[in-house]
């Protein structure tokens, strides 16, 4: 593996595997194991640095690999991998489920960035997405701001749940 590729982190979470995946997605990345077919499984995207096209095509030839798979969640998924899963159709096999992803924001006060992490079942389900108009940081406590196209960025989730209606702060 070269330096910036992927590594797997396989752990166990209530009895359940978790894979953590680290690095990037590119054209060194080894995306040949086969996801369990008898129990659900968590893939946390948190610390994924960068995905590239030679990236996404092994992404996508490995979910057709595992359609298999009993329930896959994808958690925790990072800005990176959020657009371009906003720009490419079939990453998410239909048996795959999304629990939570990061959104750019950034503060009013001193322009610094933040991802602020939507979680299923609060900010959005499979059949709408609500998004405030502004948030509070977790770091500071000041006001922020959306720091993305929402028709553009949540592209992905209409891909995923199609139907999904997407409610847009009124500022917007």
């Amino acid at each position: 593996m070269t330096k910036n590729s992927l590594r797997l982190d396989h752990q166990s979470e209530n009895g359940n595997p978790v894979i953590f995946f680290e690095g990037s997605i590119d054209e060194a990345s080894l995306l040949e194991f086969k996801l369990p077919t008898d129990r659900p499984i968590s893939l946390d995207l948190n610390n994924l640095s960068r995905v590239n096209s030679a990236g996404i095509q092994k992404w996508i030839l490995w979910t057709r690999e595992n359609t298999k798979a009993k329930v896959v969640t994808l958690r925790r998924i990072n800005p990176s991998f959020v657009r371009v899963a906003s720009i490419t159709e079939g990453l998410f096999p239909s048996n795959w489920d999304i629990e939570s992803f990061y959104v750019p924001y950034v503060n009013e006060l001193n322009s610094e960035p933040e991802d602020i992490l939507y979680v299923r079942d609060r900010q959005f389900t499979a059949r709408e997405l609500r998004i405030p108009p502004l948030v509070s940081s977790n770091l500071t406590q000041h006001r922020l701001a959306l720091d993305v196209i929402p028709e553009k960025y949540f592209l992905f989730l209409k891909m995923r749940y199609p139907g999904i209606a997407i409610h847009l702060p009124p500022n917007l």
